[in-house]
């Protein structure tokens, strides 16, 4: 029954009717002036169940909701005991249609009504009567407080609920503002924790110690239980997991095109998709399910990211976490600034191999010429012309290196000073002046 639905008479022997109009606004002024001054959204659940219970209630019960499955998870409490913290409410749907919809902030339930409370709810225990306010801001419920007088069996009176129905549309706004502040320190936090990882990992030069310190922080940004990398080669059109965060073992697992979530996402990138990230409830259940991960390889939650670079497509990032889980829109930007720092590692590092493979390239000519020149006169020519083709060979991991020489204008002979290697390559036909 909604507040509305039910008017009661106040009792000349209860503590609240006692009170003078101006000491009951008093009161409520304290109340919430209290949730106000509290700093974070742990203290103002605690302020709402502490005012609730001045204003008289016995016990005050405050829930969350599960974002994933509905399910109530029991966050303050006043009139009780701590012991009860994090104990789980599972409502079932005609319960939640009734009584936490969005029309009314209060529903006062009477005696013949409070069962529905004592069968749902594992904490309110045989109850003559109670009260639950959803708290909400606008379509979104924050909270669900639920009150009673069980210890006392004093009967809940009109003029409290009046109070109490103004107490709470408070205590949803004072909820709201907290949550705002919390997810905009959390976000602070997560910048500066991005700021300090990109420094760290520019100081870095072991490769795959920056891509460890890239997925370390995607799990903690994300809350996550691991993550990963894959890296993509086209040559091959594979990608291959070269980094995870909790399971080792699976570094070396490789996926074809198409198959599972990272091998969808990076198949339809390179159809012309936009799409950049793709997430699942449960792996284990997906269709997209890779059949490498079987149940001895357990996914819950994933969230993956195409990693791109110059237009280029070099891997996924994924993080996962426990089945059920549903991540958000902001959990994904998150995920993909991590992304840009590990496609930027993973591009370096082919640069870096390219650079590598120059200065060994000039290493060898640098070495040739020396050898080349020492004696250079003294040699024969056809001694010269075979010295300069095994060079050549050597660094251009050649098969086989001929020089033609120009003996007359116009036109060319080829004299046999070359160098065989039994390797496959390619010729080089050079010409001397």
């Amino acid at each position: 029954m909604k507040l509305n639905d039910d008017p009661k008479t106040e009792s000349s022997n209860e503590p609240w009717p006692l009170l003078a109009n101006n000491e009951k606004y008093l009161r409520i002024m304290q109340v919430t002036n209290s949730l106000f001054d509290a700093t974070n959204f742990e203290e103002v659940s605690s302020s709402v169940t502490c005012g609730l219970h001045t204003l008289g209630l016995d016990r005050v019960r405050l829930y969350l909701p599960s974002r994933s499955t509905g399910d109530l998870t029991l966050k303050a409490q006043c009139g009780m005991s701590d012991e009860i913290l994090g104990s789980t409410w599972k409502p079932g749907p005609e319960f939640v249609e009734r009584h936490f919809d969005a029309t009314t902030q209060l529903h006062f339930l009477s005696a013949s009504e409070a069962g529905d409370v004592c069968m749902t709810e594992p904490l309110g225990g045989c109850i003559a009567e109670c009260l639950i306010a959803p708290l909400r801001v606008g379509p979104t419920m924050l909270a669900v407080v639920v009150a009673d007088n069980a210890k006392s069996g004093r009967p809940i009176n009109e003029s409290e609920i009046s109070a109490i129905s103004l107490f709470a549309s408070q205590a949803a706004k004072a909820l709201h503002v907290a949550k705002l502040l919390r997810e905009t320190k959390r976000q602070v936090e997560q910048l500066e924790s991005v700021r300090l990882t990109t420094i760290a990992i520019t100081e870095q030069r072991d490769h795959d110690q920056i891509l460890r310190t890239i997925v370390e922080q995607a799990v903690q940004l994300l809350l996550a239980k691991n993550g990963g990398i894959y890296k993509y080669f086209p040559d091959t059109r594979e990608l291959v997991v070269t980094t995870d965060y909790r399971r080792p073992h699976h570094v070396g697992v490789t996926l074809q095109l198409n198959e599972g979530i990272a091998g969808r996402l990076v198949a339809d990138s390179l159809a012309g998709s936009a799409e950049r990230f793709k997430s699942v409830p449960n792996y284990t259940e997906c269709e997209e399910r890779a059949s490498v991960f079987d149940d001895t390889h357990p996914y819950g939650a994933v969230l993956e990211v195409l990693l791109k670079w110059n237009g280029q497509i070099v891997g996924v990032l994924y993080i996962d976490d426990d089945a059920g889980r549903e991540f958000t829109e902001d959990e994904e930007r998150l995920l993909g600034l991590c992304a840009d720092q590990v496609a930027i590692a993973l591009a370096n590092v082919d640069l870096l191999e390219l650079d590598q493979e120059k200065m060994e390239g000039l290493e060898k000519l640098s070495l040739a010429t020396g050898e080349i020149m020492t004696n250079f006169v003294a040699k024969p020519f056809a001694e010269r012309l075979t010295e300069i083709a095994r060079h050549v060979t050597e660094i251009l991991n050649a098969e086989v290196c001929r020089i033609g020489l120009v003996k007359e204008e116009g036109w060319l002979s080829i004299d046999d000073r070359g160098a065989r290697r039994r390797r496959p390559g390619w010729s080089l036909a050079c010409a001397l002046p």
